[in-house]
């Protein structure tokens, strides 16, 4: 660390939306000086500091208070000479600052129920505005003196987002309390050129080629074509999410608040995902990328929640350099900007590499929402490096248990003359990890996947002559389960969770976790608002690092569930 400084001390907010803190303003910088925006005490104070960290300057905005009690969130920006400030509640303003000395320059009112965009000045429709979100209205303002150039009813009473653009339209979404995504013409005409139902109310959108993407607040990345508002792709990733899309080296970038980060091609005709990774357990900050240099900003809950900062940059021999480290979480490939695809080493301490998982579909369905769960699953799992097998159970299993003391061979074996013994030698003991993808039927397992458990019994009982064998492969898997029910209500799972986790204790292993997702005709789970699909994904990506306990009364444990210092990956057993 170069230098820090102390720009407060005490004043800070007391009350703070759970997504806001005290430093969410994004500093702005003209290569010389940082110029930093803080609310302390009640007022907006911008500070200047040089680039040995020494206060050139400080001076006082303004004052502000939040309607909502949720704290402050623009962040300041500069045009030419100014540094230019927005403080929006009944008593507020837009004002611009000297950048030399803090003096002011422009004052105009804005007073306004709280809204928490950042000005933007775009060069749109022939000259420079500086443009704003809120209020119920899109508004342009002149950057050289703070006149209103033009403004338009449209977007949200609150928004976050910035407004992008192209030649001559500006873009604005939001919001609270409607929802609204808006294309205005940017000549003083007022015309709306646009406009849908469509929310992204914390992250700005992005303009590229003809056309406007986003990562909306559910996780949906969509495109629309900027000039009439046609979507052109919509493809469920996984929300929610905060911060925005970014386009580097002909890719975009976008991260939700789980921490996964995707990229893939602003192509309108057609979504082409190339990549993903995830850092950390939170992502509410956009990406920087700088020349072809990666810095993320993320955070891992523990005990104590830890933030982190990464720069992820290549080598030359393709390798994966972290140049500021913690431990990585379920990572699988990245690719950097410009088009590098930078492949981790199959060694790398996050990566599955060397285990195996096992999916199991107790549905005939190849096409239903037990196996879209499956799927789901699968895809997560492979993200990690892990070696992933999915079987639908009915190409193995034709007959259901009988009386093994009556019908087994001489030799100990299953009578039966189907796969199952193929499929439970070969696959499941095998396995480190398996999941099972059930319907709910009669409120536990379809009879695909009860029949398998029951004909486990064959080859575990004591009178098969390789039981010791077959118990010691079956105990310490790890073991997850997904289920698509009709019924909305939830205990109607319970019977089938239960039962895998009474198998689990059975077998000594650990029962990680379970997703369910309602629906009933075809791939209908892909409905459900609850996003099991994206939680059966994550199930998936932390099949094998998942923190699990099961304590007994007589067990040995610490007093912490999450021991300092040790990471999910530590922390198997």
């Amino acid at each position: 660390m170069r230098w820090k400084q102390r720009i407060h001390e005490g004043g800070v907010p007391t009350e703070l939306h759970r997504k806001n803190t005290a430093a969410s303003c994004t500093p702005a910088s003209d290569g010389e000086h940082f110029f930093l925006l803080f609310l302390n005490a009640g007022r907006l104070v911008v500070t200047a500091l040089d680039r040995s960290g020494d206060v050139a300057w400080q001076k006082d905005t303004g004052g502000f208070q939040c309607d909502y009690r949720f704290g402050y969130g623009p962040s300041p920006i500069l045009y030419g000479n100014s540094l230019i400030v927005v403080s929006e509640f009944g008593e507020g303003y837009l004002a611009a600052f000297d950048k030399s000395d803090g003096s002011e320059l422009w004052r105009v009112p804005r007073r306004n129920k709280t809204s928490y965009s950042s000005p933007a000045v775009a060069h749109v429709a022939g000259k420079d505005q500086l443009l704003l979100s809120g209020a119920d209205k899109i508004v342009s303002h002149n950057p050289e003196d703070g006149e209103i150039l033009w403004e338009t009813a449209g977007s949200s009473l609150a928004t976050c987002g910035t407004l992008v653009w192209s030649d001559d339209l500006v873009f604005a979404s939001g919001g609270y309390p409607n929802k609204e995504t808006i294309a205005i013409r940017a000549d003083g005409s007022g015309e709306v050129v646009w406009k849908n139902g469509d929310k992204s109310y914390e992250q700005s959108l992005l303009y590229h080629d003809g056309h406007v993407y986003t990562l909306n607040d559910n996780g949906i990345a969509l495109c629309w074509n900027a000039e009439t508002g046609e979507e052109k792709c919509k493809v469920r990733l996984g929300g929610p999410v905060s911060s925005s899309p970014i386009l580097a080296g002909g890719l975009i970038y976008a991260t939700n608040e789980r921490g996964i980060t995707f990229a893939f091609k602003p192509n309108p005709e057609a979504f082409e995902k190339v990549g993903e990774f995830q850092l950390g357990d939170e992502g509410f900050a956009t990406p920087v990328f700088v020349v072809n240099e990666v810095f993320v900003r993320t955070a891992e809950q523990g005990v104590e929640r830890q933030e982190y900062l990464f720069c992820i940059a290549p080598w030359p021999d393709r390798a994966f350099q972290r140049l500021l480290f913690f431990p990585l979480r379920c990572i699988g490939v990245f690719f950097c900007p410009f088009g590098m695809e930078i492949a981790l080493p199959n060694d790398a301490p996050f990566m599955n590499s060397e285990k195996k998982l096992l999916i199991l579909v107790g549905s005939p369905r190849r096409e239903g929402n037990s196996a879209a769960l499956a799927r789901a699953v699968q895809q997560g799992a492979e993200v990690t490096g892990t070696e992933v097998e999915l079987v639908f159970l009915d190409d193995y299993i034709t007959s259901f248990l009988r009386d093994c003391r009556s019908c087994r061979k001489e030799d100990g074996e299953c009578s039966i003359e189907d796969r199952f013994r193929e499929l439970f030698f070969e696959k499941f003991l095998s396995a480190d990890g398996v999941v099972i993808a059930s319907p709910v039927y009669w409120y536990g397992l379809s009879a695909q996947a009860k029949a398998f458990f029951d004909r486990t019994f064959c080859y575990c009982a004591a009178s098969y002559p390789e039981a010791d064998r077959v118990v010691a492969s079956m105990t310490r898997k790890r073991i997850g389960l997904v289920m698509a029910s009709e019924e909305t209500y939830p205990g109607a799972s319970l019977g089938m969770i239960h039962q895998i986790q009474e198998y689990s204790r059975y077998t000594h292993s650990e029962f990680v976790g379970y997703v369910r997702g309602v629906g009933n005709s075809r791939n209908e789970v892909t409905r459900d608002p609850s996003d099991p699909l994206v939680a059966a994904e994550n199930l998936g990506r932390e099949m094998f690092v998942r923190r699990f306990s099961d304590y007994r009364i007589d067990t040995d444990r610490s007093s912490k569930v999450w021991p300092s210092g040790q990471e999910p990956e530590q922390c198997q057993d």
